[in-house]
């Protein structure tokens, strides 16, 4: 049986807005959201929580889901790589355990909006695709590379080469921007590579309205919005 681990990422610091990965939205702390959605599926296995803040372990725990110890403080600093979080994690929880993991599912707490609609059917793609790694995405038509352009002082000039020529919407080819929202990858390539996302990963592709990615305070009353109207 292919044993597939979720791991919730929320260190304490940020610089942006302050406690940002328990910071209330709707009422309840952004992290609660993460955190249903990955314990109603039923593709992961088992759902574990990274983090060096008691405060993040508090909300979790209100949430539904224990945390088994801090990560270390090397973990926990801005310069800390978050391949270098997971690989402590995926084998602290083995030796823990005594369970080899399988596949590796990373869910950041600053994408709320995903479902676990979105979890499971991520995870039934990536089964099927047989790639390394799958990442989530929404189409790029609204900020397509075609008509973006670079400033060069005192003119622009297109960011692609072929922008030089105007084109209709419906004639470019769909591009994706990754959200943030789910990764998962096989155990296998990440021991062998460091590496979270494969050179030619799977897409699971979401709505724009559920790859809102929390950085600023527009952010969060942009989820608030979309998230009471899914509650109306």
């Amino acid at each position: 049986m292919t044993f597939t681990l979720g791991i919730i990422t929320a260190r304490g610091g940020s610089k942006g807005i302050k406690g940002k990965n328990i910071v209330p939205l709707c009422g309840k702390p952004l992290i609660h959201y993460t955190i249903k959605a990955a314990l109603n599926t039923n593709c992961i296995n088992d759902v574990i929580l990274s983090t060096d803040d008691q405060e993040i372990v508090g909300c979790a725990l209100d949430a539904g889901l224990e945390c088994h110890g801090l990560r270390p403080d090397h973990l926990a600093t801005d310069h800390a790589k978050s391949n270098d979080v997971i690989a402590y994690e995926v084998d602290e929880y083995e030796v823990r355990t005594g369970q080899s993991v399988d596949r590796i599912l990373l869910l950041q707490p600053t994408t709320p909006l995903r479902t676990s609609v979105d979890i499971e059917s991520a995870s039934t793609i990536f089964e099927k695709a047989k790639q390394s790694s799958l990442i989530s995405c929404y189409n790029a038509d609204f900020v397509h590379p075609r008509i973006m352009y670079e400033d060069n002082g005192d003119y622009l000039t297109p960011f692609l080469d072929e922008g030089h020529n105007i084109v209709r919407r419906q004639e470019m080819h769909p591009v994706y921007i990754r959200n943030g929202a789910i990764y998962l990858t096989d155990r296998k390539f990440f021991a062998e590579t460091k590496r979270l996302v494969c050179d030619t990963p799977s897409l699971y592709e979401m709505p724009r309205n559920r790859s809102v990615n929390i950085d600023t305070e527009q952010d969060l009353e942009l989820a608030a919005f979309y998230l009471q109207r899914t509650e109306e």
